[in-house]
């Protein structure tokens, strides 16, 4: 950390937001319906999770190192996660969020039937890592963009609610383990997961359709007034044809914006 603060540069924080921002971020239903899905969903994942490897060696009856061996598969899923998430987030963000919604569902839901066999918890434990790792990336995501004038601030509520999640989920789960069963985990994470894509559906994807519509009525009206503003050839204004070139990357090439700077010289 000491060579860090050397070698790094020294850089300004930028909307980051203060203790002002709370009653701004407070009045954001999608914001708040993010934090209320997330602290539901990490429960539910670490209602089951937390106890996967007393449920595979006691349950499914695998050896210590083959428990191991799955776990180790499920942290490395995560990469093919992270690349699914990298790819189609922009286009697909919603329909990444309530897919891995129901995919980490549809994985704790199976955790006791597919954990009789070795190959099938493998197989489960692949797609649950893959699945949850989209799920962590696209929550995060959205928060940043709910709040991109106080984004360090609420980055900041969303991990501690997500700490919150994995303590309440582990809590659950021990109860569950010593008053049924460790059989029972997946499927109590499973049924508070239904809350939590039920809050998705009503609430989540309700808002944030909302404020991409309106994100992209604001961006057809700028396009617009762009366009008029460089249909009069009079203009000496080099950084909006800058701007022009990011809205228009197709449009305003390279070449054809050092054209329209030569023009309006």
């Amino acid at each position: 950390m000491i060579f860090l603060m050397f070698v790094l540069p020294v850089l300004k924080s930028k909307n980051a937001g203060s203790l002002k921002s709370l009653p701004k971020l407070v009045k954001r239903p999608a914001l708040m319906g993010i934090y209320l899905l997330t602290v539901i969903m990490i429960t539910a994942h670490f209602t089951g999770y937390t106890y996967i490897e007393p449920f595979m060696i006691n349950i499914a009856g695998l050896d210590e190192k083959v428990a191991t061996i799955v776990l180790l598969i499920f942290g490395a899923a995560g990469i093919g996660g992270s690349l699914l998430f990298s790819r189609y987030n922009e286009k697909r963000s919603l329909f990444l969020m309530g897919t891995s919604l129901i995919c980490v569902s549809i994985s704790l839901s199976l955790m006791y039937s597919l954990g009789i066999n070795t190959y099938t918890i493998f197989l489960l434990c692949i797609f649950w890592g893959i699945t949850f790792m989209i799920l962590n990336l696209v929550l995060q995501d959205t928060v940043m963009k709910v709040a991109p004038d106080a984004t360090a601030v609420a980055v900041s509520i969303y991990s501690g609610i997500y700490n919150v999640g994995i303590g309440s989920g582990a809590l659950v789960g021990g109860t569950v383990s010593t008053h049924a069963g460790t059989q029972y985990v997946g499927l109590v994470g499973f049924l508070i997961s239904i809350l939590a894509i039920s809050i998705y559906f009503l609430v989540i994807r309700r808002y944030l359709k909302e404020k991409k519509i309106k994100k992209s009525f604001l961006i057809l009206q700028f396009q617009k007034r762009v366009n008029e503003y460089l249909s009069n050839k009079t203009t000496e204004d080099i950084s909006l044809l800058l701007i022009c070139a990011a809205i228009y990357p197709a449009k305003y090439s390279k070449r054809g914006l050092s054209r329209r700077i030569q023009e309006t010289e």
